[in-house]
């Protein structure tokens, strides 16, 4: 995160705030209202029954779609008693001059500015809501910038300082109807000052419709910030998350080894962690107050698993240092993320087979069958209760002093459940240790024993691991890329050499001595004559060429003398000068055997040392496989675990041991925290029960609360909450006022962050110590109301203006949606900059990224990779036994609708009607193939267009398929999975200006990683060719790959419209397209015209049919022609096909060949009087008719009188697309 200049906090929190606010009185649409109303109606304040219907029924349907889980018939009557209601007023209209909208207006420029809540009574009375006010639309008012065209359009009709007098000077006092309407009437004048933006007319008209709006829900986070505001410093994660950390550490191998003994859980036996999962939990035990750990995690890469191994691992440190439990909090920023929190921490007890068979894997108290405890809205407390939910709500009970908790954790005001937990913890203990304690408290010191010793286990291990790796690293360093072993016989080598250059020396000195007395002795005087020389100097010439004639006569006998002499023979030198070389040899001798006598001692000592650590790495490596063997035989025979596939051929790394010790010691250490925990409540509990009604323990002070949320923390670790409910529920009062409990949350757990706006995300962090964010930016994006422009006069007024670029929000602290295809602003992308540590080669996006993917096959995954995460996704995913998916991982039907306006949406009839039919078709099928699953747990149908769904939807209920199945934009499915997705695009490639979901690669990253098994794009596939980087160019070139990955049995291959089909006779066979292709090149008369068109063509299907000789023959024989219309770039991308072969044959035998682009028709047309279309590829489609790859094609027969229209309307379109006919 690079500011061009720091930025005060402060103003990051007051344009957050501005953001929040103004964002919760953005307009609202009026355009889907059921009901409009005369203002007299509405001052009256009564609506007709027919009105009232229809608010009734749209109501009942909205519930049904808010809890997908509950049918519309299943909801009660007094569900629609009394209905939340928005009164649109004061709207706004293009004035009309000559017949004309003034200006830029278009007849739809219609914009409601007053929104009036109100509640609905089934006999249609309107009255007041005392939960929540009027307001104007916050786009309406200045200051706004306008940066874009759409804000360009909007009118402004007055000062948001006049609405906020407006709210101070006037607060909302009014007991009726009347008096709140009079009171919409002074705001309106107020704000307006009795001027309509000019080309504007005010509208006679109110429209009434549901809130289905989030109106309020930011409440509770604005107080947070205005508390934040008043404080004088502000906490120290929330000032990291707004500035970023520099220099974040790497997470290595190192740190994994150093964090291996950190205090660990895994809430799972069954697998171990991946290894990037590792390097997270690795990087997480490391975090101090104040840190931040972002995890970005792709779909399919075990986010859930993750979360819960960090959650274990913080409950197993607490447990081991024997104080407070930690108060753990997971949020997100909507309702089906957190539900999936839940469920996730809910699931742990099915399937857990560690629980089976060791009595310290199952909870030692009673109907308490989650990890989780959610902390709903009081709108989300049934529906939370129906899923199975464990939850925690404040509501005041008749006859007590003081608001209680109702649900799970009535259990510790109900003294018979604390007698029934007492007896079954005692009976957990005495069946796991075999020994039996009177009381809780005695059995406490033995549990913490117990998570010790795990940790000393541990320790040791990772001790062993460390010493190895000294030895280990000493090698690198030492003999680099050479094994130790060759290593330490090239030393042994170097010894050797060094001893024989020692001997060398000796032996040369000992030469030299001989050669030093065999000069001396020519240099002794020989006779009187040179006695004589020797005493008178007149006689030294005499002495001295006696001694130079037998010095030469030793150098012609002795090569070495002659070797070491040559200089002085040469030079006749002076006798002298022989003995000074003499001198010279045995120093220089001397000194090179001292030398050489050094060099042996230090190659012996390098020698005796690389033994040494060559002996101390064997050791060592013996003592690691050892300590791994020694676990695997633990894993095997304490915790039945199959280690058949963790043996390791050579030496076991960090990450061998973390696999193994996350399903034996750290499950087990998890367990017993738990246990542990369990206990501590009890006694928590007797205290609570046993205490006088203090504060301090039942009051709504600091401590009480404190007090109340780690209780149960001991019992359910993780508490769960919106993003908009949390600040409410961490509020406290004291010195007669609420306040927030900063700082008190231990760790944060953010999931789906990439979904967060900063202004909506950022001020649970003031709550916090610590956080975990989680997500993905490349998945669905923070839906925001805030235009760019009021997000640029917010900017601009607290300061921020320098974050913007090119009028484009350019920082991930900005709430409005760039117009470019970069993310925008959202609390994982600010978690990233602020991460305490990064995975290696993830700088651009740092964080600790997951790469192992075990949802989707990989070649659904391929595409994900190659749309975003550039080959970092790991596909891990394997076939298991017996499983065979009923359709290509990435499969296609090409059909061609229209698409049409409806409702500001789009909607395309035949591609709905071609997905029901093909579902219909093989819905049995594939409940066969998934082991009898339902429908709906096998395929989800998702789609750009909320029109689209709905008619999908009513025609899977006209086809009786209505059955739960998810439709829906891919907002529905958050979170989830299925092994059937089935994409519809809506756009027909004639008429599209541009798709909706090209404008950044997230919707289809989302679409396509939802599939387990298959992702099936039926729609007109001429949309996804147009040979760019486009994301739907990218998916076009992995499913048109392979020919195989073409649906035979999709209605709507042809384009006849419905009334020629009655007519109609239906092709299903292969021998019936073979005898329609041979019929028509036979039957054609001199003069007619056969039109093949088959994208794909291959040599195979050429010669199978015998083609070459029935086109020659109907061309050079009876005088017909042949038209061959082939995709050029589809036919000839698999060089098996051979398709440039086969399309030179077919110009031999005489036919003309046109091959385009972009085409995706399987037509036969014979003469002007015959066509046939459908989904058979008339030049390559298999024809061995037992083969496991021939497809079922169906094709249409069209003759008679409608014959001729659908004929020329094909052959226009393919003269089109550039074919010759």
């Amino acid at each position: 995160m690079n500011l061009p200049s720091p930025i005060p906090t402060s103003n990051f929190l007051r344009y957050w705030r501005s953001a929040l606010a103004d964002e919760d009185l953005m307009g609202l649409s009026a355009k889907d209202s059921p009901v409009r109303m005369s203002p007299d109606t509405a001052q009256a304040g009564a609506l007709d029954a027919g009105s009232v219907r229809k608010i009734q029924e749209k109501w009942k349907n909205h519930k049904a779609k808010e809890s997908p889980s509950r049918k519309s018939g299943d909801l009660r009557e007094d569900d629609t008693e009394s209905i939340p209601v928005i009164l649109y007023m004061k709207g706004l209209g293009p004035e009309y001059r000559h017949g004309k909208t003034s200006g830029d207006k278009t007849p739809n420029s219609i914009h409601y500015t007053l929104f009036v809540p109100a509640l609905l009574s089934t006999d249609g009375r309107i009255s007041p809501r005392d939960d929540s006010l009027p307001w104007i639309g916050r786009n309406y008012l200045f200051p706004r910038l306008p940066t874009d065209r759409d804000d360009e359009s909007v009118p402004l009709i007055g000062e948001v300082e006049a609405f906020d007098k407006w709210l101070s000077e006037k607060p909302l006092e009014a007991a009726t109807w009347n008096d709140l309407m009079a009171w919409c009437d002074g705001l309106w004048d107020r704000v307006t000052d009795g001027r309509v933006p000019d080309g504007f007319v005010v509208l006679p008209d109110i429209c009434m419709d549901i809130e289905e709006s989030e109106k309020g829900t930011g409440k509770q986070i604005l107080q947070l910030y205005d508390a934040l505001l008043a404080e004088e410093k502000v906490p120290a994660l929330f000032e990291r998350l707004c500035h970023g950390k520099k220099n974040p550490i790497v997470v290595s191998e190192g740190l994994r080894r150093r964090q291996m003994s950190m205090p660990r859980g895994t809430m799972s036996a069954s697998y171990g962690l991946a290894n990037s999962q590792a390097n997270a939990v690795a990087a997480f035990t490391g975090m101090a107050t104040g840190d931040l750990l972002a995890v970005n995690g792709p779909p399919g890469t075990g986010k859930t698993t993750l979360l819960q191994s960090i959650i274990a691992s913080e409950v197993v440190a607490r447990a081991l240092e024997g104080g407070v439990p930690s108060v753990i909090v997971g949020v997100s920023t909507n309702n089906q993320a957190v539900t999936n929190i839940n469920r996730s921490l809910n699931e742990m007890f099915d399937g857990n087979s560690a629980a089976d068979s060791f009595p310290w894997a199952h909870r030692w108290v009673p109907d308490a069958k989650t990890y989780g405890l959610y902390l709903p809205a009081d709108s989300k407390v049934k529906e939370a209760q129906e899923d199975g939910l464990a939850i925690a709500k404040k509501e005041w009970i008749r006859g007590e002093k003081k608001p209680q908790w109702t649900g799970f954790t009535e259990k510790e005001r109900d003294s018979r459940y604390l007698m029934q937990a007492q007896l079954m913890w005692l009976a957990g203990y005495q069946d796991t240790y075999s020994a039996s304690v009177e009381t809780v408290e005695a059995g406490l010191d033995t549990l913490r024993n117990d998570l010790d010793r795990v940790v000393k286990k541990i320790r040791s291990m990772q001790e062993v691991i460390e010493r190895f790796h000294e030895i280990n690293q000493w090698w690198r360093d030492t003999a680099g890329d050479i094994q130790p072993s060759v290593f330490v016989e090239n030393e042994g080598i170097s010894v050797q050499a060094a001893q024989k250059k020692l001997e060398e020396c000796n032996h040369y000195a000992r030469q030299l001595i001989g050669v030093r007395g065999k000069v001396a002795g020519a240099l002794a005087p020989r006779g009187f004559g040179e006695w004589l020389a020797k005493i008178i100097p007149l006689f030294h010439g005499l002495a001295i060429n006696g001694q130079i004639e037998r010095l030469c006569g030793l150098a012609s006998a002795d090569d070495l003398i002659g070797k070491l002499f040559e200089e002085q023979i040469y030079n006749n030198t002076d006798p002298q000068g022989w003995i000074a070389r003499t001198k010279q040899l045995l120093q220089q001798a001397k000194k090179d055997k001292g030398d050489a006598e050094q060099a042996v001692e230090i190659c012996r000592k390098n020698y005796e040392v690389l033994e040494g650590r060559l002996k101390e790495r064997g050791d060592c490596l013996a003592a690691l496989q050892n300590s791994y063997k020694t676990l695997l035989a633990q894993a095997s025979s304490e915790f039945q675990v199959d280690v058949t596939g963790y043996a390791t051929q050579d030496r076991p790394s960090v990450a061998d041991f973390d696999r193994v010790l996350d399903v034996t010691l750290r499950h087990k250490a998890f367990q017993i925290a738990v246990r542990y925990w369990e206990g501590r409540w009890i006694l928590e509990v007797r205290n609570l029960q046993d205490a006088p009604d203090t504060d301090k323990i039942h009051g709504l002070g600091r401590e009480g609360m404190e007090a109340r949320f780690r209780r149960w923390c001991m019992l359910t670790p993780c508490l769960v909450s919106t993003l908009h409910s949390l600040p409410k529920h961490f509020q406290f009062w004291g010195n007669n006022a609420v306040n927030y409990m900063l700082e008190y949350i231990d760790l944060l757990i953010m999931d789906e962050s990439g979904q967060v706006s900063p202004h909506i995300g950022a001020a649970s962090f003031s709550l916090a110590n610590r956080a975990v964010v989680v997500g993905d930016i490349y998945q669905i994006e923070p839906v925001t109301k805030i235009s760019r422009g009021t997000d640029y006069g917010n900017s601009r007024q607290y300061g921020l203006q320098s974050l913007w670029y090119d009028d484009e929000p350019a920082s991930p602290h900005l709430v409005s949606e760039p117009r470019d295809r970069t993310p925008s602003g959202s609390v994982m992308r600010l978690a990233q900059a602020a991460s305490c540590a990064v995975s290696p080669g993830t700088e651009q996006e740092p964080g600790i990224f997951l790469s192992e993917h075990r949802r989707c096959r990989s070649e659904i995954v391929a595409y994900c990779n190659e749309l975003i995460y550039a080959g970092r996704l790991e596909p891990l995913r394997q076939m298991k036994p017996g499983e065979d998916p009923p359709l290509p991982p990435m499969a296609w039907a090409h059909v061609r609708g229209d698409a049409r306006k409806r409702g500001g949406s789009y909607v395309n009839i035949d591609e709905a009607r071609a997905i029901v039919g093909w579902i219909s078709e093989n819905a049995m099928e594939w409940q066969a193939r998934y082991n009898g699953a339902a429908l709906e747990d096998i395929v989800a149908i998702v789609t750009p267009f909320r029109m689209q769904a709905q008619e999908i939807e009513m025609a899977l209920s006209r086809a009786g398929l209505r059955s739960g199945i998810t439709v829906g934009t891919v907002h529905r499915l958050q979170g989830a999975q299925k092994p059937i997705i089935i994409f519809s695009p809506v756009y027909n490639a004639d008429t599209a200006k541009g798709l909706f979901f090209d404008r950044k690669p997230n919707m289809l990253n989302v679409a396509v990683s939802r599939a387990q098994d298959s992702f099936v794009v039926i729609g007109d596939m001429r949309l996804f060719r147009h040979g760019d980087n486009a994301p739907s160019s990218i998916l076009g070139k992995i499913l048109l790959a392979d020919a195989g990955n073409e649906l035979s049995n999709v209605g709507g291959h042809y384009h006849f419209p419905q009334e020629l089909l009655v007519q109609a006779a239906r092709i299903s066979t292969l021998d019936g397209h073979r005898q329609a292709l041979r019929g028509a090149l036979t039957n054609i008369k001199a003069g007619e015209t056969v039109v093949i068109a088959s994208p794909w063509i291959t040599m195979k299907a050429i010669e199978a049919d015998g083609l070459s000789a029935l086109v020659s023959a109907a061309v050079k024989e009876r005088g017909a022609n042949v038209c061959i219309i082939v995709d050029g770039e589809l036919s000839l991308r698999d060089q098996s096909h051979r398709a440039a072969d086969a399309i030179d044959e077919m110009k031999r035998a005489g036919a003309q060949v046109s091959p385009v682009t972009n085409m995706h028709n399987k037509t036969l047309i014979i003469g002007n009087s015959e066509i046939i279309e459908g989904s058979f590829n008339w030049l390559s489609a298999n024809r061995l008719e037992n083969d496991r790859y021939v497809r079922h094609d169906t094709s249409w027969r069209i003759t008679g009188h409608a014959a001729p229209e659908a004929i020329e309307a094909a052959k226009q379109e393919f003269r089109k697309i550039g074919a010759n006919i």
